[in-house]
């Protein structure tokens, strides 16, 4: 008999042992949940039981990560408190979830269309708290989840969206503070209508969109892409629209980012295109490919300390010293230095302040910006270099060619005076030239002395084919890849620095302006150089005149 109790307690014991471990995860319709007793997930993630925030005297009951630092990720009863620890909850028989506050009034409570004979009340590992029927075969079948109403926090796994057929919008509202859970201000919500996107609302107003997905991700924030650690799934028909994302494997940090910040090695091993800090490398790559940060970076190579460092006494008498700043970035005075390992350097999309490291002289490298405002000061030095040096080019051409036809003038001049001399046609209004005098006069019909060249050929060409929609055809093989927009914006600027009138054609600072812009630039009218037909008068200029037929001959050269 001794020996039979011995058997009975022990194994008892081993239960209560067990719970009080690791907790329990489900209540039958049978139990209740009260205030100071908890549901813990079977792989102790999460926890659900009545807790304050903050400094809050207010009860709730909500679910948060199983963790030291307690991150709660959803609140049933937010907006409609419980001021005291009386707080239970319940399962009644109509296969709803019923919390009860002191003398037994309903705080909160859920709903259900369905019928069940052995309800079941279970948190999952994925931190969803589920209704269930024991007796039903499929084991996804809920009752009620709490995934349907999520409250501040979106969970692998947990839709973000419309259930179109129940009318369910599962979107996020954020707490008013931190010590009251209560519905606040910014509502992130997804739109089903056209083509569905995500809003962030404060108030009334869209405090931010993330633009229509485009089978990746959001168009308007490139951020939700696919990596190492999830994956993101759209789905939009008649009877649902949502956005969820899934882990690829366990991950055991709780906290996601939509990038990685820290300028260690901020790039996962799919994307080439992020920028990494030279002379470093995260001190545990498994954790930094699953976005835990936390451990920071170490130097590839460790530091001599017997070179001289130019920057920070303080730094240079501290080997384990890594990098300094200024305490106080408005005075530039103070100074915060990082010793061991670098920890919390983060990259920010504008503002930060500097921060100076401590390299080897053999991998010391230049840390160059990449800023948006750093490319359109770059674009404009560039185009304003391009614009000066093409100016010069072209007036000294012009005066070359000026020079050049001078000369062929006067020996045009001469070959006439000595052709109307001798020969016999002296008396005709037009005179004849033999092949020969040609040849001479056009240098053996040299290139340069061609109709059309000398500066003329070039923009007939280009007005031309900017009429005749075919601008392209200007570029040459040996230019290879290229932008068509800016192609195309540098021939429309050029024809508008050829226009016949000059208050057509833009100075220098509008040139500049218009190649380093995406502005609507001015539609180009024929160039001025382009033909020997008088430009069109402008009939507000025009002023009554006789006519005198007077006929006047003289020689031009062609």
């Amino acid at each position: 008999m001794g020996v039979l109790s011995f058997m009975f307690v022990i194994p008892n014991l081993l239960i209560f042992f067990f719970e009080a471990t690791y907790g329990i995860d489900s209540i039958k319709s049978t139990q209740s949940l009260a205030d100071g007793k908890t549901l813990v997930s079977k792989d102790g993630n999460f926890e659900l039981g009545f807790f304050s925030p903050g400094s809050s005297k207010n009860r709730y009951l909500g679910i948060w990560y199983n963790i030291q630092d307690k991150t709660v990720v959803w609140v049933a009863n937010r907006d409609s408190p419980i001021n005291d620890s009386s707080g239970i909850l319940m399962i009644n028989s109509t296969a709803s979830l019923v919390l009860l506050a002191q003398n037994k009034s309903v705080v909160w409570s859920t709903s259900s269309l369905k019928q069940a004979q052995a309800l079941l009340l279970q948190l999952l590992d994925t931190g969803n708290l589920v209704l269930t029927d024991e007796k039903n075969g499929n084991s996804e079948d809920y009752l009620w989840q709490s995934f349907d109403y999520p409250t501040d926090t979106s969970l692998p796994g947990m839709k973000f969206g419309w259930d179109l057929k129940r009318g369910l919008n599962m979107r996020l509202i954020a707490w008013k503070n931190w010590d009251d859970p209560s519905s606040g201000d910014l509502i992130l919500e997804m739109t089903h209508h056209n083509y569905p996107e995500a809003y962030l609302f404060q108030g009334t107003v869209k405090y931010f969109r993330s633009g229509p997905w485009n089978g990746i991700g959001f168009s308007g924030a490139p951020a939700f892409k696919p990596n190492l650690v999830y994956a993101f799934t759209f789905v939009y028909n008649q009877d649902e629209v949502y956005f969820m994302f899934t882990r690829k494997d366990k991950v055991t940090s709780h906290n996601s980012s939509s990038k990685p910040n820290h300028l260690c090695a901020s790039k996962f091993h799919t994307d080439g295109n992020s920028t990494k800090l030279e002379g470093f490398k995260p001190k545990s790559q498994q954790k930094w490919d699953s976005m835990d940060w936390s451990q920071g970076c170490v130097r590839n190579e460790p530091l001599n300390c017997q070179d001289k460092i130019t920057h920070g006494e303080r730094c240079l008498n501290n080997c384990t010293c890594m990098a300094y700043t200024n305490s106080d970035i408005k005075e530039r005075s103070g100074c915060a230095i990082w010793l061991g390992d670098l920890l919390d350097i983060r990259q920010f999309p504008v503002g930060g302040q500097d921060l100076y490291i401590r390299m080897h002289a053999s991998k010391f490298v230049q840390y160059q910006g990449t800023g948006n405002g750093h490319k359109k000061n770059i674009a404009a030095i560039v185009a304003c270099s391009i614009v000066v040096v093409f100016g010069m080019l072209l007036g000294s051409y012009y005066v070359c060619s000026k020079e050049n036809l001078r000369g062929i003038m006067e020996r045009i001049r001469a070959i006439v005076h000595s052709s109307n001399s001798k020969g016999p046609e002296e008396d005709m209004e037009l005179p004849l030239f033999d092949l020969s005098t040609i040849a001479r006069a056009t240098d053996d019909f040299s290139l340069n002395n061609k109709l059309g060249e000398g500066g003329f050929g070039p923009v007939y060409k280009a007005w031309r084919l900017w009429i005749e929609d075919r601008p392209i055809e200007l570029i040459d093989d040996s230019v290879g890849d290229f932008t068509i927009f800016e192609v195309l914006r540098c021939i429309h600027v050029a024809l508008l620095c050829v226009q016949q009138r000059q208050e057509d054609r833009p100075n220098m600072l509008s040139v500049v302006l218009m190649l380093s812009s995406e502005s609507l630039l001015p539609k180009p009218r024929q160039p001025g150089f382009y033909t020997d037909s008088p430009p069109e008068a402008d009939p507000s200029l025009s002023t009554p005149c006789s006519e005198n037929k007077i006929t006047f001959s003289s020689f031009d050269a062609r």
